[in-house]
């Protein structure tokens, strides 16, 4: 219930309120503000107005708006103007280099320190250690991470990659009254 509700307060707070004056009883309509909306003549993504047009109401680009009258301008955002906006997520990836066991024991050995002495200083235990130098155990990436701050060594590669994903609803089209009279057309052709 409080789903409906919250649902319901949304809808409230981002609509315009509109009568129309102009039909026999006076009816009101909710239209969201900032929502693209299609053309429902032709299916343009850009639908700039209400229009009373062949006896019923619809959105309607500026060229199809001609053909009938205007009721009611949407307002435009500048957010909605444009193609639609594709957003990329880009994600990470961190990964323990190739071989660095062998780097890992060339720096300790550089440095002069055993295995036993190189755990004290970076608070890992030996046993560990030894493992990771073997390559039998993968260290964590904290581990690396301190091992390449101590030894001053990459240890960790970074891998970035970029995904697009497209924006909801993108590349659905609903019928629209130009595509049902091309059906007809097609189908008269068609019989003859």
């Amino acid at each position: 219930m409080s789903g409906i509700f919250a649902v319901y307060l949304w809808i409230v707070k981002f609509a315009v309120h509109f009568v129309d004056e102009s039909a026999k009883a006076p009816q009101t309509y909710w239209l969201l503000e900032g929502v693209r909306m299609d053309c429902e003549v032709c299916g343009k993504k850009e639908a700039v107005c209400l229009v009373y047009l062949e006896g019923a109401k619809m959105s309607a680009c500026a060229g199809c708006a001609r053909g009938g009258k205007v009721l009611y301008y949407f307002q435009q955002d500048s957010e909605t103007e444009g193609a639609p906006q594709v957003s990329r997520t880009s994600r990470t990836e961190e990964s323990i280099v190739d071989g660095y066991g062998r780097l890992i024991k060339s720096s300790r050995e550089k440095m002069g320190l055993s295995v036993e002495q190189l755990g004290l200083k970076i608070a890992e235990k030996a046993n560990y250690l030894d493992h990771v130098e073997r390559e039998t155990t993968l260290p964590s990436l904290a581990l690396a991470r301190k091992l390449e701050k101590f030894f001053r060594i990459r240890l960790v590669e970074t891998e970035s990659s970029v995904q697009a994903e497209a924006p909801a609803g993108y590349g659905k089209k609903e019928l629209t009254l130009f595509d049902v009279a091309e059906i007809e057309r097609k189908g008269e052709k068609k019989k003859k």
